[in-house]
């Protein structure tokens, strides 16, 4: 990290200054901004894919669209939509995709006990469930049965399960659709609900709202100075809370998030420097891999 942005983090908040915000406070309004703006600028860097804003906002926006038309009727500021994916392109899609209907994203961590997988979906009473091929895998027969009637996998070859009790949407078969803008979202809607670990008994489920984080978003890019030049780590699953730090942090710069593959963990400095980053945001131990 440059040395300006490194005192400036090391500051932060007390040189945090914001003005009022008004109007749309859903998070995916950023990425909308930047497709418009920027279309081609990269927006999502994993492995040997990249993921320009114009790309990303129509996959959120595609994906919203369906959720929309599955659970049409429900009010708006109701919605959750659970997560089950791991670390990668598609999960950035997801979240999205969720805020872009005007839901709240629910992630769950994929290495988590099946009973307790089990007793978090039933708890949180989704109106849908978002899944990648590491989620899709972790969907049994017990499993199945605790999920939101409307699934929609992110991947490219979805495999319906083996019961037959849901169907599976695939996002990329569905049409694609003219970009529509993220939906409307009052500062009090939740953007997300994340669950702590549970280490000290049953994993409670905090509640951030659309207000309370985009205000925060624009303190951490004024204090630290982001910008769409910027190259940031993505390096948490979406389960842990910096997570939704490094995503719309970064897009509400314009810059570019580059994740870290999981098979790559243990050399986060080796790829933090093939990739040019400038942002490092993670744990300290992790510089030390």
């Amino acid at each position: 990290m440059p040395t300006d942005k490194a005192r400036k983090c090391r500051d932060f908040p007390h040189n945090a200054r914001t003005s009022p915000m008004t109007g749309n406070f859903n998070l995916a309004c950023g990425v909308y901004r930047r497709a418009a703006d920027n279309a081609d600028a990269p927006a999502v860097v994993y492995r040997d894919s990249v993921l320009s804003y114009g790309a990303l906002a129509a996959r959120a926006s595609r994906l919203a669209a369906c959720l929309a038309a599955e659970w049409g009727g429900e009010p708006r500021g109701s919605m959750r939509v659970g997560i089950l994916a791991s670390r990668s392109a598609g999960a950035c899609v997801a979240a999205l995709g969720a805020c872009w209907a005007g839901a709240a994203y629910v992630p769950f961590g994929l290495k988590q006990p099946e009973e307790r997988l089990i007793a978090l979906l039933a708890q949180c009473r989704l109106s849908a469930l978002i899944t990648d091929d590491d989620g899709l895998k972790l969907l049994g027969e017990r499993v199945l049965a605790a999920c939101p009637r409307v699934i929609v996998h992110v991947g490219d070859n979805p495999v319906p399960p083996e019961n037959g009790a849901r169907s599976i949407i695939g996002l990329a078969s569905l049409p694609a659709a003219p970009l529509q803008p993220p939906a409307a979202m009052a500062a009090g809607d939740i953007a997300y609900l994340i669950f702590t670990s549970g280490s000290t008994g049953t994993p409670k489920g905090v509640m951030v709202s659309a207000g309370a984080f985009r205000h925060y978003v624009a303190a951490v890019n004024a204090t630290l100075g982001m910008a769409a030049g910027d190259r940031v780590l993505g390096v948490s699953e979406l389960s842990f809370d910096v997570s939704a730090h490094n995503m719309f942090a970064t897009w509400e710069a314009g810059a570019a998030l580059h994740v870290l593959p999981a098979n790559a963990t243990m050399n986060a400095v080796k790829f933090a420097r093939s990739a040019r980053l400038t942002v490092w945001n993670s744990a300290p131990s992790l510089a030390a891999m």
